[in-house]
């Protein structure tokens, strides 16, 4: 190859990196899929926290799972930009029906009421889904937080097993126009004659 070869291949190879980059943060489909398995922490998603409330155990296939020892847990995901709705779906176990519900936090901090959606009770290993609207969610730092609340925990003999969590969020396409809107919303440069 030829030096100058080489040095288009140097000088594009940051370009189409960066190019991807903002192509997978920008999500142009609307659409983004998260899942996580409670035990590690991703750059998508946190662990449960605290994490006195969790122990991290292996069954007898040898799958991680989390033993939930007290509630409230939280976990925290990243949004690469602003989306319409997140369809939360959670996959867990426990002996006896426990009732587990989602949640997130309220849009103000001085409000500490929280709309939790309970997922439908089961003594089996079970994965249901809920629906949240996140137009007046709280986003910091591109995070979303998620509440797993188990109100009933105390009457269950052994702890419940959350086994693993899947958020499907949907939103607008993004669109070179609402990228000019976008701009001129955000604006820096006020042209003022």
């Amino acid at each position: 190859m030829s030096r100058r070869a080489v040095y288009g291949v140097l000088l594009c190879l940051p370009a189409v990196v960066l190019a991807w980059l903002l192509y997978k943060d920008t999500l142009p489909s609307g659409q983004y899929e998260m899942s996580a398995n409670f035990s590690h922490e991703t750059a998508r998603a946190s662990v449960l926290y605290p994490k006195g409330r969790v122990a991290v155990m292996r069954d007898k296939n040898g799958e991680e799972v989390v033993l939930v020892n007290a509630e409230p847990l939280y976990l925290d995901v990243r949004l690469p930009r602003r989306l319409d709705t997140a369809l939360v779906t959670v996959t867990y176990a426990s002996e006896v029906p426990l009732g587990v519900g989602i949640a997130l936090p309220p849009t103000t901090a001085a409000s500490w009421r929280y709309s939790i959606q309970e997922l439908p009770a089961s003594s089996i290993v079970t994965s249901s889904t809920v629906s949240f609207a996140l137009a007046n969610a709280l986003v910091r730092d591109q995070r979303v937080r998620f509440i797993i609340s188990i109100p009933r925990l105390t009457d269950a003999a052994s702890p419940p097993h959350l086994i693993g969590f899947t958020v499907d969020f949907a939103g607008r396409p993004f669109t070179f126009s609402a990228l000019v809107d976008w701009l001129r919303v955000h604006s820096f440069v006020a042209y003022d004659r």
